[in-house]
């Protein structure tokens, strides 16, 4: 709990729903249970896009503190106008009274208590569905806010209290809008869509799941398809998770997964979100670090070879949502996908190819406008559907009828005939568009008279309809107050989702001016409030108003957005930049020639090392060549890293030779340099990725010019350097130099006390016995050299050794040893993907239960 928002002064704000019993009486205790869930989440929604803090639930209400009273009362009255808003669109509207008052508070835990608390609990009592009343302290420190008036209600007696307190009504003015609220976008026209997604949700009470993906243009009604659907999903008490894609270079690999592990970490309880995450926690953990500071008892992620590493992953987010959907059938959706980095394609991919017989339906959306040949979605999607493990569905436009249907609803009246031609004709039955169309005409006055009817003197061939979405969004921006404008245009550059903490960074405004501003944007329904347990988060409604924003920004200026952005978020974020790296390099890559390109490239590759780390190789070999067409200097150290690290991203890939050459460039400058240590390193990665390829004598040379390199060193890589070039060495026959070398190797593992190396060391030197057919040393170094790999954590390198210390006791008359090796090492193998190591454990105990069985019979 963010403790600064309860030192000095706190404002304090209690909600409290009307008539509660009744509705449960009326409607139920299922269905009442339902509205009061969805009048909390509403009520939650403002609290954190208004900074507040919720303190705790009371039955049917909230307790809720600011460290602004101007921003408690802000939100009071946004919770009544949204309230009002559902009221209109549902025969079950609730009321809800509530009651602020300001004062110092003793702070005990996470609960606040005083006599400033107990007033405001008993001012709420005097309220009446749909008031709010507020002390005069209140009042005096909340100032002016903008469309609300103060009523003074007289001096009223509270319980246990002596003194009588001055109490005002808040009154808040109509916007123009106000006569015809509507929530959200009405859903009309999508009866066989949502029939046909039905269907699919009955299949997870019958463990079946399955991915559909919803494809359509932009506007069409992809997310308020998939919006209707997941409430279906919660009615049947199924779990709802949602990610999104973004278009930016700088949004994290796999970004949509990312958000709906921290979604699981806001909403499931932190017991059986653990006992879901299980052994994977470690791994996920690597794309999703907020896990380790909820839980205490994260392993580390396992050390595998790269290319080994994104397999794991995915295997760990597949066992994840297995288990997750083993406690409560789940619903994840990933939105727009047309956005979606290639690792986050090939991670859905994987989980798509299992969900059979799992209680998981997976809804992806994206504009089938984008869907270009040859283009990772269009491929993912098209496998998929061959593969039968996706089902289509392609959204229309609306009829005719379908507009009329939405123009009632939002009008809550029958639209004139000849309105609905209109916006029909102008807006071909584009769902977004009609209704911008509609909000635009709303807010000029063409539609309403001033008791919300349609006006008599409605002239169809005068209205003032643009010809395009986007000029109709723009002339509602017009409308809006010039802060108003200031602060989305900055939002639009920020990104699609954007912090509320980095607009205010920037300081383009006054706190009080932003405040207004996105107060006067939420109630556009331009953007929407994110819940969220850290900072305000918002989003904009849809992303053709972000792009609408930027459009109409000269570049000069966006350019100089771009570099605020990236500065704020560097002063927010300095003690994880790397985070944040890829999204400070694309907002510095968008800032104009002004900015230093070396301190892009700096950006840009700890996002490539970000990336790297989390198994996003293609995103990682992305940033990574970015960066190298930045650096200035072709000779430096810097650039050498960069080599060295592309070359990494490009070996994961499959991309050996570009591998290879990246590396030898980065050798040819350490040497020159004098850096021994590094280019070495470099000598080790080559001759282990030669190895594994199957050109080992090629793998002996690099080893032999790593150890020249760093003749007289005594360092890890020079360990690792001297047994690779032993093994390989006693593998082509040379017995006495590949055993000098692996002692070597030993003997300085020793000497350094490490034990990650030393385990390597004597397994080669188990190895190098075994092709002599020494199976009695080789036994013996490799039991020494399992445990040593094991506690390590290089579990690849044990699962890799281990089959061959199986064949030694087989080949010694050892069946029960072998069998005990094969027992332990058999799990490892599987979790971990390494099929020649199971596959030859496998192979190693059926021949040592066979030999056993001959030997019993011959006896």
């Amino acid at each position: 709990m963010n403790e600064q928002i309860f030192e000095g002064t706190v404002t304090l704000l209690f909600t409290d729903v009307e008539g509660s019993t009744a509705l449960t009486s009326r409607s139920g205790d299922a269905a009442g249970r339902a509205l009061l869930r969805d009048c909390e989440d509403l009520i939650r929604e403002q609290v954190t896009a208004h900074g507040g803090r919720e303190i705790k639930a009371l039955g049917d209400g909230l307790m809720v503190a600011f460290s602004s009273a101007r921003r408690a009362v802000g939100c009071a009255v946004n919770i009544q106008k949204a309230l009002q808003t559902k009221h209109n669109s549902s025969s079950n509207g609730l009321q809800v009274r509530m009651g602020l008052n300001a004062g110092e508070a003793i702070h005990e835990g996470d609960d606040l208590f005083g006599s400033a608390v107990n007033a405001a609990a008993r001012i709420a009592t005097k309220a009446k569905g749909g008031e709010i009343l507020v002390s005069e302290v209140v009042k005096a420190l909340a100032g002016r806010v903008p469309d609300v008036e103060f009523s003074d209600r007289g001096r009223i007696k509270l319980k246990g209290f002596d003194d009588r307190f001055r109490l005002y009504e808040v009154a808040w003015k109509k916007d123009p809008a106000a006569l015809h609220p509507f929530e959200r976008t009405p859903f009309v026209g999508r009866e066989s869509e949502r029939t046909e997604l039905c269907s699919f949700l009955e299949g997870l009470s019958q463990n079946h799941g399955g991915v559909v993906a919803i494809g359509g243009e932009p506007g069409v009604g992809k997310t308020r398809l998939t919006e209707e659907i997941a409430e279906d999903a919660r009615r049947r008490g199924h779990r709802v998770l949602m990610g999104h894609c973004y278009e930016s270079e700088g949004a994290p690999p796999y970004i949509p997964f990312v958000e709906i592990i921290e979604s699981a970490l806001r909403e499931v309880p932190s017991e059986t979100l653990r006992l879901a995450l299980g052994d994977a926690a470690g791994e996920i953990a690597k794309i999703v670090p907020q896990i380790r500071t909820v839980f205490d008892d994260v392993p580390s992620p396992l050390e595998l070879p790269a290319e080994q590493e994104r397999r794991y992953l995915f295997n760990s987010l597949w066992e994840f949502i297995g288990r997750s959907a083993s406690m409560r059938p789940l619903v994840l959706v990933l939105d727009d996908v047309h956005w979606a980095d290639e690792s986050t394609l090939l991670a859905a991919e994987h989980i798509a190819q299992r969900l059979e017989n799992i209680p998981v339906l997976v809804l992806m959306t994206y504009r089938d406008t984008e869907l270009e040949v040859g283009r990772p979605l269009a491929r993912t999607l098209e496998s998929l559907v061959r593969q039968q493990h996706a089902h289509r569905i392609s959204l229309r436009r609306l009829s005719e009828e379908g507009v009329r249907s939405m123009l009632h609803m939002m009008s809550g009246q029958e639209p004139p005939e000849a309105l609905v031609d209109a916006i029909y004709l102008e807006t071909d039955g584009n769902p977004f568009f009609a209704e911008e169309v509609f909000k635009h005409l709303s807010e000029e006055g063409q539609l309403f008279d001033e008791n919300g009817h349609w006006r008599t003197d409605l002239e169809i061939a005068e209205l003032d309809v643009p010809e395009g979405v986007k000029l109709v969004i723009g002339r509602r921006l017009e409308r809006l107050a010039e802060s108003t404008r200031v602060a989305l245009s900055l939002a639009a550059v920020a990104g699609k989702r954007f912090e509320y903490r980095v607009i205010e960074t920037v300081g383009e405004l006054e706190p009080d001016e932003l405040l207004d501003a996105i107060d006067e944007a939420q109630r556009a329904r331009l953007i929407v409030a994110e819940t969220t347990s850290g900072e305000p988060v918002f989003s904009f409604a849809h992303e053709l108003i972000r792009q609408t924003l930027l459009t109409t920004t000269a570049l000069p200026r966006r350019q100089r957005k771009h570099l605020a952005v990236a500065r704020a978020l560097q002063q927010l974020c300095n003690k994880e930049l790397d985070a944040h790296a890829a999204d400070i390099a694309g907002h510095l890559m968008q800032s104009g020639s002004g900015t230093d390109p070396t301190e892009i490239a700096h950006f840009l590759q700890l996002a490539g090392k970000r990336a790297l780390d989390a198994a996003a190789f293609e995103e990682a070999l992305r940033h990574y060549e970015n960066a190298l067409a930045l650096y200035p200097d072709e000779n430096s150290l810097d650039y050498a890293q960069l080599l060295f690290e592309r070359g990494l991203a490009l070996r994961t890939t499959g991309r050996f030779e570009e591998a290879f050459d990246a590396w030898r460039r980065a050798i040819t400058i350490y040497e020159i340099s004098g850096q021994s240590a590094a280019a070495g390193n470099i000598c080790r990665e080559i001759a282990v990725q030669l190895g594994w390829i199957g050109r080992g004598d090629e793998g002996v040379e690099w080893a032999a010019r790593g150890l020249a390199t760093t003749e007289g060193m005594r360092t890890k890589e020079r360990v690792d350097l001297l047994a690779i070039a032993g093994g390989s060495m006693s593998w082509i026959g040379l017995y006495d130099e590949g055993l000098r070398l692996i002692d070597e190797a030993i003997t300085l593992a020793r000497e350094l006390d490490d034990r990650h190396v030393l385990g390597r060391a004597l397994a080669a030197r188990g190895l190098h016995h075994y092709f002599y057919m020494e199976f009695k040393e080789s036994i013996d170094y490799g039991e020494q050299a399992a445990p040593l790999l094991h506690e390590t954590g290089a579990l690849w390198d044990s699962a890799s050794f281990s089959p061959l210390l199986i064949f030694a006791y087989v080949l010694t008359g050892h069946f029960d040893e072998a069998q005990r090796v094969a027992d332990e090492i058999l799990p490892l193998s599987e979790r971990i993907g390494h099929q020649v190591g199971t596959m030859l454990t496998l192979r190693g105990a059926e021949i040592g239960r066979r030999a056993s069985d001959l030997e019993r019979f011959e006896r």
